[in-house]
């Protein structure tokens, strides 16, 4: 992938992402003001099944955020090391990560081998927890 090709689609990501973050925003900012101006009253009537839908929605909604969050992360990083004259290499081994995932996703940090190992050890740190 052409550097401008991979900084415009990288650009065009991120401001799409973005704006699902500012209207996010303003849905959960929206959400909180409700529930302070509702009062503790409401939570008396309120049925135990409609809190847990509630407080499902809240926690979904703190999901999406932390994974747009990241999402713009890695295109700010990307964008940093096309600056840099980096991009497309793996922050791991620095080896030239394979074109076809770079063409499927322009803010790859690693190269194959190295993501698997990555999303392995994420993986078992949910599983177990992390070791201190």
């Amino acid at each position: 992938m052409e550097i401008t090709e991979a900084r415009t689609k990288l650009e065009e990501e991120r401001d799409r992402l973005v704006f699902l973050r500012q209207s996010q925003g303003e849905d959960s900012a929206l959400d909180q003001e409700q529930a302070d101006s509702s009062g503790s009253l409401a939570d008396y009537d309120q049925h135990p099944g409609d809190q847990g839908t509630e407080t499902f929605e809240r926690t979904k909604d703190l999901a999406v955020r932390e994974q747009i969050d990241a999402r713009l992360a890695d295109i700010d990083h990307a964008l940093q090391r096309i600056d840099a004259g980096t991009y497309g290499k793996c922050d791991i081994c620095g080896r030239h990560i394979e074109p076809d995932r770079l063409d499927a996703r322009p803010s790859a940090r690693y190269c194959l081998r190295h993501q698997r190992e990555v999303d392995e050890s994420a993986r078992l740190d949910r599983e177990y927890g992390t070791a201190n």
